[in-house]
């Protein structure tokens, strides 16, 4: 996963014209863009991808004519424009019959947004690396997380496996979850 930059520092970069790290920073920017729209107001994935783009744009556009003052709320900026597109987007399309949706007046917070996307990302690498695993393992996982509020003794009993057995088990699993997940995320 790229390092989230400050709004600060997308103005610079955009300013200093480094293409290589721009092209990082766009990728990752329009890809977290999209996932808000996806996972926030349930956007389908062509129209929540050419809606990204076409903010990115747009900022980007208006930081290189000096029109951006504000480079402490960049991203803000994005995501209330972001959101603005999309129901302009449903305002046009919508047929009479489909109602415009509540969440036109929600003022969502520019770090709750954030948030919510990384731990949707990171329970989409999980369930990738969890996919990744035989059979058994996998269905071992899914018995652990259901007891994963229980002492490992209580869930060993539950399931029916010794002790020992469990928690050597249980630690195996998730030391190879664990690995799989930092190739995603090498820098946590």
């Amino acid at each position: 996963m790229s390092k989230i930059i400050s709004g600060k520092e997308l103005y610079e970069l955009i300013k200093s014209d480094n293409k290589a790290e721009l092209e990082r920073v766009i990728s990752h920017i329009t890809h977290t863009l999209k996932l808000y729209l996806e996972s926030v107001h349930k956007a389908p994935q062509d129209v929540a991808e050419n809606v990204a783009n076409d903010i990115f744009i747009k900022i980007y556009s208006m930081i290189s004519k000096n029109e951006l003052s504000d480079t402490e709320n960049i991203y803000g900026y994005m995501i209330t424009s972001a959101k603005n597109e999309y129901f302009m987007y449903l305002r046009k399309h919508a047929n009479k019959s489909m109602p415009i949706r509540d969440e036109l007046h929600t003022k969502v917070g520019e770090d709750d947004v954030l948030q919510e996307l990384h731990d949707e990302e990171r329970k989409k690498v999980l369930m990738k690396c969890i996919d990744k695993l035989n059979k058994n393992n996998r269905k071992l996982i899914f018995s652990i997380l259901r007891y994963i509020d229980y002492a490992d003794i209580d869930a060993a009993k539950e399931l029916g496996i010794e002790y020992g057995r469990f928690r050597t088990q249980k630690f195996r699993l998730i030391h190879i979850l664990h690995e799989c997940v930092q190739k995603y995320y090498p820098d946590e």
